[in-house]
C-alpha cells in the first residue's frame, strides 16, 4: 500500500502527458502497464493464497517498484519532448 500514493501521483503526471505523445507511443505504454498490472493482480491473488510467503511479498514488492519506475521514466519521456 505504501506505493499507491507515488502510483496515483505519477500516473495522473503521466495522464497529462498523453497528449504530447504519438499514439503509437501511448499504445506502447498502455500495453507496458498492462502488463505491470497483470503481474500486480497475479503476485496478489499467489499472495492471499499463502500468506506466510517471504518470496511472493518480496515478487509483489519488486513489481510495485517496477511500476514506480516505468511511471517515472514514461513522465520524463513525456516532459522531455
Amino acid at each position: 500500500r505504501r506505493y499507491e500514493p507515488t502510483i496515483s501521483e505519477l500516473r495522473t503526471a503521466f495522464d497529462a502527458q498523453r497528449p504530447t505523445l504519438k499514439p503509437s507511443t501511448v499504445q506502447t505504454l498502455d500495453h507496458s502497464l498492462a502488463v505491470i498490472d497483470t503481474a500486480i493482480a497475479e503476485a496478489r491473488t499467489a499472495l492471499s493464497a499463502d500468506p506466510s510467503s517471504g518470496a511472493l511479498a518480496d515478487m509483489l514488492s519488486l513489481y510495485y517498484q517496477r511500476k514506480v519506475e516505468f511511471l517515472k521514466r514514461a513522465t520524463s519521456m513525456a516532459s522531455s519532448l
